[in-house]
């Protein structure tokens, strides 16, 4: 019996040890992974640094540092047992090691890290890009700095940390064997750029930690760190220069939000300060009620209709901003970010959520048959969604377009599915007609200008008297897929960047403002006056995209867009000639024969033109009603098939009513 007492007293007195070092392991590998995550924090869903300096010399310098300051208490402390820092030993085998061990990693990175992609996939794993840095005006300091922080002071640190401490300490928990394989997963897990991918993480752990193992001294193993941090850094050095002749001389931002000011501003007028408010005090919809946003209170389960009815309700202060935004002249956002192509972003997602609000409500009051406050809410969605259009950044414009939309798609459901007194009709007819008339039909391009000016100014470098080049860095944006040996060779992605590294800056921005200065002839024609004007508008601008990569990518993206706000002309037209008709039938008891007769009966003020043919939009009355659509972007009649703007395989038309 005391025998065993006595077995249980030392297992005890073994055990209270090992959970010691357990916990300093874990509470020092904590401490060291907090610098990691908040470097996710400062990067883009794409994998691009928001702050450069921050990501790449701040963080992983404050990493390094608290290795060393981990080390150097637990030693002195002996809180983990004795830390052993044996630097090299004698033999030719240490000497050797110095090129065996990089060799010895570089041959097991691909299949270690083809290994890694493949588990990661079994395991529905998304793992984020790992992008060095945006090459945004960086000075030669900041790539010296760089280099030696990557090539000297994180392997050093890297090396002391997971291979002489965490390793050992493993040891006395766990064995050998799972301290090997334990510090390498850990050390991958939280390594930072540039071996921030996985497998090759893995590789170098593995390889080092068996040396470690074996023979115990950490100088082989750190000189082959550093040998294989400083070859990625030679292989990077050219293109790190280049960046430094990157400058971005123009506040395109700031000149961005100068271009949208209005004319004769008065702050008094200006709805930014009650829209900021309703952004920040916008409820979003609860994730269970977006499986029937786009349906109607009729069909809404019981359930759902007392939960939309909540979420409206708990959006009243929102709303009541919005309203009070609506009344004010117009709106003057102030952009920001870190380049003009993402300037204005940020402000859209709340104006989203108003939008969606104030639609549910519009449903909810037609439902109720509150006529005067359904009238009210339409005109209040109408004017929010103009104050997006004129002089703003294109995602902006494009925005009031969708709202606009969504609202069209709204008031035509209610026709469909509730039923409106003939007056009140008649009153939604007129303030849609009115409202429309202030309806921007062409996308702006000024601010845009200014995006494209910025794109060149921080990709191209600066050589003076206009002229530079795309660094090759700012193509490859330094991806290590799947490993620093394939950052040596600098692979390139994708397909189209051979044709931007060999752009002149000048002939660029010459092009770019050739192209900017015909897209606003093609703004303001109709889908069919482009298609078919007789001055080669078309070919022209075709010919100025294909001279020039830069252009070709922002110009075809521009050409997408441009008959956006024909379409939701088109869209509101019909809708207007829609509840026309259906007041003609409910007043006459049959629809009309044609548009033209609503025009003369009074019903409509003018026959709807439409912007894809050369002639109005096409009525057909039918047995017991009538189809009305436009001839959509295939331009031609295809007899009322329905297709989502013509964008079918075989064409089709752009159907507005019956309601499919």
């Amino acid at each position: 019996m005391s025998g065993l007492a006595a077995n249980a007293q030392v297992d005890a007195n073994t055990s209270s040890p090992r959970l010691r070092i357990l916990a300093i392991v874990l509470a020092s590998i904590v401490a060291v992974g907090a610098p990691v995550v908040l470097s996710v924090l400062l990067y883009t869903p794409d994998g691009v640094s928001k702050n450069g300096l921050v990501t790449h010399l701040l963080l992983p310098t404050a990493d390094a540092l608290i290795m060393l300051l981990i080390v150097l208490i637990v030693r002195r402390t002996g809180s983990a047992g004795k830390v052993e820092l044996a630097w090299f030993g004698r033999g030719p085998l240490e000497a050797a090691a110095v090129l065996l061990l990089p060799v010895a990693t570089v041959l097991l990175m691909l299949p270690t890290a083809w290994g890694a992609a493949w588990l990661m996939a079994r395991l529905h794993i998304v793992q984020p890009p790992n992008t060095m840095f945006t090459p945004e005006g960086r000075s030669l300091a900041f790539f010296v700095a760089l280099a030696v922080r990557v090539a000297i002071l994180t392997p050093v640190m890297q090396e002391i940390f997971w291979r002489g401490f965490i390793q050992r300490a493993i040891e006395r928990v766990a064995g050998p064997a799972s301290a090997l394989i334990g510090q390498a997963v850990l050390f991958a897990s939280v390594s930072l750029p540039p071996f921030g991918q996985f497998g090759p993480a893995l590789a170098l752990g593995l390889v080092a930690g068996v040396w470690r193992w074996r023979r115990g001294t950490l100088a082989p193993i750190i000189a082959g760190h550093v040998i294989l941090a400083g070859l990625y850094c030679l292989g990077n050095g050219p293109h790190w220069l280049d960046c430094a002749k990157v400058k971005v001389s123009m506040d395109c931002i700031a000149e961005m939000t100068q271009a949208a000011r209005p004319a004769n501003y008065d702050p008094n007028e200006d709805a930014r300060d009650c829209y900021e408010k309703a952004f920040l005090s916008v409820v979003k919809m609860p994730e269970l009620l977006g499986a029937y946003r786009r349906g109607f209170p009729v069909d809404w389960p019981e359930e759902a209709f007392a939960e939309f009815r909540t979420w409206v309700a708990s959006n009243e202060k929102a709303m009541e901003q919005m309203v009070r935004g609506v009344q004010k002249r117009y709106y003057w956002p102030q952009y920001a970010g870190n380049s003009a192509m993402l300037a204005g972003i940020l402000q859209s997602e709340g104006a989203r959520d108003l939008t969606f609000v104030l639609d549910t409500r519009i449903k909810l009051r037609a439902f109720d048959r509150e006529d005067d406050l359904l009238l009210d809410d339409v005109t209040t969605l109408h004017r929010f969604a103009g104050h997006f259009g004129g002089v703003k950044v294109l995602s902006h414009q494009l925005l009031g377009v969708f709202i606009r939309t969504l609202l069209i798609s709204t008031v035509r459901g209610i026709l469909a599915f509730e039923s409106i007194e003939p007056q009140t009709l008649a009153a939604l007819q007129q303030r849609l007609e009115e409202l429309g008339d202030t309806d921007p039909n062409a996308l702006d391009f000024t601010i845009e200008r200014l995006v494209w000016q910025d794109g060149i100014q921080r990709l191209f470098t600066d050589e003076g008297e206009g002229r530079g080049r795309i660094p090759r860095a700012a193509l490859t944006q330094w991806e290590d897929l799947p490993g620093p040996i394939f950052a040596l060779i600098d692979p390139m992605t994708p397909a189209q960047n051979p044709d931007f590294l060999g752009l002149d800056r000048l002939q660029t921005s010459q092009c770019a403002e050739e192209f900017l200065n015909h897209i606003p002839q093609v703004a303001a024609m109709t889908p069919w006056e482009f298609r078919n004007e007789p001055n080669g508008l078309r070919t022209l601008l075709n010919r100025v995209m294909e001279r020039n990569a830069y252009v070709k990518l922002l110009g075809e993206a521009s050409l997408g867009v441009v008959h956006v706000p024909w379409r939701a002309k088109a869209d509101l037209d019909a809708l207007i000639a829609t509840i026309a008709a259906v007041r003609y039938e409910a007043e006459r008891h049959e629809y009309p024969e044609s548009l033209a007769q609503l025009v003369e009966t009074g019903f409509l003020r003018r026959v709807p033109r439409d912007p894809f043919s050369n002639g109005p939009l096409l009525y057909k009355r039918g047995e017991g009603g009538f189809q009305l659509y436009s001839c959509g972007m295939d331009l031609d009649d295809d007899g009322g098939v329905p297709s989502r703007w013509g964008d079918g395989p075989d064409g089709g038309d752009q159907v507005f009513w019956p309601i499919r």
